[in-house]
């Protein structure tokens, strides 16, 4: 059998509207579909637009966002993610 809830998304580009640092959890807006949370593990690979590697505290609401890892549709979380790009520069 097989969920047709859950799909690998190659690249799922949306904007943070929320932070949880202590849960390391992000909610991510995306145009058109629902927003989606985001559990941030310390094997996710965070990469500045600039290619520098980054850190779960660059994160902030109103930073835009590419994810790779897999979708449950359903439950409109994302899992097993590999990949967080920050879309731009983080001022520090």
């Amino acid at each position: 059998m097989v969920d047709l809830n859950l799909k690998h998304e190659q690249l799922t580009t949306g904007t943070i509207s929320s932070v949880d640092s202590a849960a390391r959890v992000l909610v991510i807006d995306q145009p058109g579909r629902p927003s989606i949370t985001l559990v941030v593990s310390t094997s996710v690979h965070i990469i500045e637009q600039d290619g520098s590697r980054g850190d779960f505290a660059d994160f902030l609401p109103g930073h835009k966002v590419a994810i790779t890892g897999n979708l449950n549709t359903r439950l409109n979380s994302m899992f097993d993610v590999t990949t967080i790009k920050i879309k731009y520069a983080t001022v520090g």
